[in-house]
């Protein structure tokens, strides 16, 4: 069986509520039998596009974590928010982002481009091009 379990902000979160560290943390869900990780981080982290998401409370930087999980052997997804304020050199720099950190820790199995859809959200904004999943993820 392959257990993939807690996001990046979860496991940030148990560190802190039980005065861990992420590795400490990422070491006992290994043990427990947690095999890998789920997409959560990075998104495009532009300042203005960091501004206008919602911040979870002392929220740790997602692919600290993901590369932590690597090195202990926890491989994880890449996934990329896109189509909401973000830049396409905001977007690059993501892509660079987990490009580097996959160079790194070898860590990363996949890169996933989410479309911002406004239409489920009450911030609405203009919605993203249905083909710019496939550009996305080649720039």
């Amino acid at each position: 069986m392959h257990i993939k379990a807690l996001t990046a902000v979860e496991i940030a979160h148990l560190a802190r509520i039980e005065k861990l560290s992420v590795t400490d943390v990422l070491i006992a869900l290994q043990d427990a039998g947690v095999t890998s990780l789920p997409a959560e981080a990075p998104r495009c982290s532009a300042r203005r596009a960091r501004h206008h998401r919602r911040q979870k409370a002392h929220r740790q930087n997602g692919l600290a974590v993901h590369r932590a999980a690597h090195r202990l052997g926890l491989p994880s997804n890449c996934t990329m928010l896109y189509g909401h304020v973000e830049t396409m050199a905001d977007r690059v720099a993501t892509c660079s982002r987990c490009a580097r950190s996959r160079t790194e820790t070898g860590g990363f199995l996949t890169y996933i481009p989410l479309a911002y859809h406004p239409t489920t959200t009450s911030w609405a904004r203009r919605s993203p091009d249905r083909n710019r999943d496939v550009r996305a993820s080649t720039t």
